[in-house]
């Protein structure tokens, strides 16, 4: 089946392509699963958290169950700096916040809340940071509480989108992980790698240190992606069957993986059509090459033709089908546009 757990990075490199009964409880303000981003060594514990009460569906009874709080976000020292004002010759991205919410067999899943914004600028590239909270709903929340809080660095050249700092915070069935990715300065080989609880190796082999360099986050190759896709269809790149097919190499901190991509010419409702796969590299435990083994999911995307940014997702598999859709821009605060989002 689509599993809850594969959901996040699948769906990420999805709707990332720049430019999920029903509970009772409202959307909370940002967790401590923004805790720990600003500094490596102090970071707060969701167990400390004074837990608030939660009324289950049937009555008389009453659920009590744990929901972290967020805290407000702490800003990357880098960002207090002023901006160099000597641009390089590259054209900006636009920054802005974008609400989607996803779907799998008509029952809401979660919603995503994705914002890019420019943190400074070189003699040679521009700088950014996106940024992802993933946020349970129905009754996905109330049994797993899925939190995923995703902020990735990267800096725009004339050639590529360049990773420099890659970090995530997950919460699932109250339980933590975390991963901390950095790269070299030229963006190539990965020279910090920390996942905390570490994996178990019986399980989940680790991932060979040459498969890990000139790899991409899940979040900077969406941005690679669309740089590649405006470029195919710009230069007419697309074959006599009119495709454009590709593949980038992913690195999530504990698995290695080819992402693989396949545009077509022909638009669908105006849109253009992008399918995205992917294929197993490295750090894939038994289970999951097992599951990918009976029928992976495979995503259909539809791009806005005018800011290649896309407005729909399908992903299948033989179980069922999952989709993604967009909900609305925001031009709020990050932690006000993800309130802003109330579930009934």
């Amino acid at each position: 089946m689509i599993k809850i757990y594969s959901i996040p990075a699948f769906f990420a490199a999805a709707l990332l392509l720049i430019s999920c009964t029903s509970s009772e409880r409202k959307t909370e303000t940002l967790s401590n699963l923004s805790a720990g981003f600003e500094d490596e060594v102090s970071l707060m514990k969701m167990d400390e958290v004074v837990p608030e009460k939660k009324k289950a569906p049937v009555k008389p009874a009453e659920v009590k169950k744990e929901i972290p709080k967020i805290p407000e976000p702490v800003q990357f020292e880098d960002e207090k700096e002023a901006i160099v004002e000597k641009a390089p010759d590259i054209k900006e991205q636009p920054e802005f916040i974008k609400i989607f919410n996803a779907r799998y067999l008509n029952f809401d899943v979660a919603d995503f809340f994705l914002q890019l914004k420019q943190v400074g600028k070189e003699d040679d590239a521009v700088k950014y940071q996106m940024r992802m909270f993933v946020k349970s709903n129905s009754f996905i929340d109330y049994m797993f509480g899925w939190r995923d809080h995703t902020i990735s660095r990267f800096r725009e050249t004339k050639d590529r989108f360049v990773p420099e700092f890659y970090k995530t915070k997950l919460l699932f069935k109250k339980k933590i992980r975390e991963i901390n990715t950095a790269y070299d300065k030229d963006g190539v080989k990965v020279v910090t790698d920390v996942v905390n609880p570490p994996d178990n190796r019986d399980k989940r082999p680790a991932v060979p240190d040459d498969m890990k360099s000139h790899t991409y986050d899940p979040l900077v190759i969406a941005m690679e992606a669309r740089r590649m896709i405006i470029r195919a269809v710009k230069d007419n790149n697309f074959t006599a069957k009119g495709n454009y097919n590709f593949s980038l190499p992913m690195y999530d901190g504990r698995r290695r993986t080819d992402l693989m991509f396949s545009l077509s010419n022909k638009k669908v409702d105006g849109n253009y059509a992008l399918k995205l796969s992917r294929k197993p590299v490295s750090g894939f435990t038994n289970n999951e090459l097992t599951d990918i083994g009976k029928g992976d999911v495979t995503i259909d995307i539809y791009l806005d033709p005018e800011n290649f940014i896309p407005v729909s997702a399908e992903g299948r598999n033989f179980l069922g089908t999952a989709a993604l859709s967009f909900v609305k821009d925001c031009k709020k605060t990050f932690e006000e546009c993800v309130d802003s989002i109330k579930k009934d």
